[in-house]
C-alpha cells in the first residue's frame, strides 16, 4: 500500500474516532454547564480531557494498531500534547465566543476541526510513528 493510502486510511479512521470522541465531549460539556457554579472554560476543558482519554485508546488499537511504542509511553505523549491541546481549545473557545460572539457549540466544533487536524499529523509521524 502506498504512503498516500495509508495516511488517508489512517485518516479516516482516525476521523470516525475523533467525531466519535467529538460527541462524548460534547455531551460532557452539556452536562458540566448545567451546574450552576461550573465556568464553561472549566467544562471544555474536561469535556476534552476525558473525550481525549477515549480516543488514545481506540486510536491505540484500532487506528495506528501494530505501533510498537508501548501503551503507557504513548498515552503520556497523547496526554502531554492533549494537556497543551485543553489550554488551546478552551482558550480558543473562549475568545471565539467572547470576542466573535459564535455559540459555544460552534466555537467548540471550529477549534475541535483544526487541533483534531493537527494531532492527527503529530500523533501519525511522531507519537505512533506509523505511516
Amino acid at each position: 500500500m502506498n504512503v498516500t493510502r495509508r495516511l488517508l486510511d489512517r485518516g479516516f479512521k482516525y476521523a470516525v474516532v475523533g467525531v466519535s470522541t467529538f460527541i462524548l465531549d460534547l455531551g460532557i460539556i452539556f452536562l458540566l454547564i448545567q451546574i450552576p457554579i461550573m465556568p464553561y472554560p472549566l467544562a471544555v476543558a474536561i469535556g476534552f480531557l476525558i473525550g481525549i482519554s477515549v480516543n488514545y485508546f481506540i486510536c491505540y488499537y484500532w487506528v495506528y494498531a501494530g505501533t510498537e511504542r508501548l501503551i503507557h509511553h504513548g498515552y503520556l505523549y497523547f496526554v502531554s500534547l492533549a494537556l497543551l491541546g485543553a489550554f488551546i481549545i478552551a482558550g480558543g473557545t473562549t475568545f471565539l465566543v467572547e470576542q466573535m460572539a459564535l455559540s459555544l457549540i460552534v466555537a467548540r466544533i471550529i477549534m475541535g476541526a483544526s487541533t483534531g487536524t493537527i494531532g492527527f499529523f503529530i500523533n501519525t509521524f511522531f507519537n505512533f510513528r506509523l505511516l
